[in-house]
């Protein structure tokens, strides 16, 4: 996990991670194999291929899932990440000379809680999500003209992960298309944010689940 605390952002030790963890195995990777299906879907021109990619899915054994679980790992984290990048919206023209610098983060939420009783980002989640914006140099907290300082992790969280604590994962894993998008923008004091979040659950028995995503950011200021 080494530079987060409830993330783990490599491809083959997080796909390994679910497997070591899971307290329900086929349930774990054949979720991996639908949504590696579901993708393929969304993002192809031939309807009948990826359907046909999803039947051959259904009447695959357990041991022919298992055995592509690692190559469809990492086929679904590079989708989420494509998928995540190209969700952010554009900036907005401007008379005035800006920078832009985007980044994406992805990986494995191995305890994915959401939003804390008081709408805000639950720690480890928030701690991850700060972390990531400082290798950005994304300014964490800023003042208005007011004298109001904004929590800038903190706003960009709430819409991030507003759906992603235990019981909203229960529900979307029971979806038949389990992969969530969801869009953020907040101000920051030299200019703003674009962010998407692209996610979905992995089962891991007893109505827990990790949450395999992508974050993508787009951080741009006044030069």
């Amino acid at each position: 996990m080494g530079f987060f605390d409830n993330l783990w952002d490599g491809v083959k030790s997080a796909g390994g991670w679910v497997l070591d963890h899971s307290g329900d195995i086929a349930s774990a990777v054949g979720t991996v194999g639908k949504v590696a299906g579901l993708l393929t879907l969304d993002n192809s021109t031939h309807a009948f291929s990826a359907d046909a990619i999803l039947n051959s899915q259904a009447i695959e054994t357990d041991s022919r899932k298992l055995a592509k679980y690692h190559q469809n790992f990492a086929s679904v984290s590079d989708q989420l990440a494509a998928t995540a990048e190209s969700g952010v919206k554009a900036p907005p023209k401007t008379t005035g000379k800006t920078t832009t610098v985007d980044d994406s983060l992805v990986g494995l939420w191995t305890d994915p809680k959401g939003l804390s009783s008081d709408g805000k980002p639950s720690t480890s989640m928030y701690h991850d999500l700060s972390a990531f914006m400082g290798t950005m140099n994304i300014p964490v907290s800023w003042k208005d003209d007011s004298g109001h300082v904004h929590d800038t992790v903190n706003e960009i969280g709430q819409v991030l992960f507003a759906k992603t604590g235990p019981q909203a994962l229960v529900e979307l894993s029971k979806s038949e298309n389990p992969i969530a998008k969801v869009n953020a923008e907040v101000s920051t004091q030299d200019g703003y944010i674009h962010a998407c979040h692209v996610y979905y659950p992995i089962p891991m028995g007893n109505d827990n689940n990790s949450l395999h995503s992508a974050i993508h950011l787009s951080y741009t200021k006044n030069a």
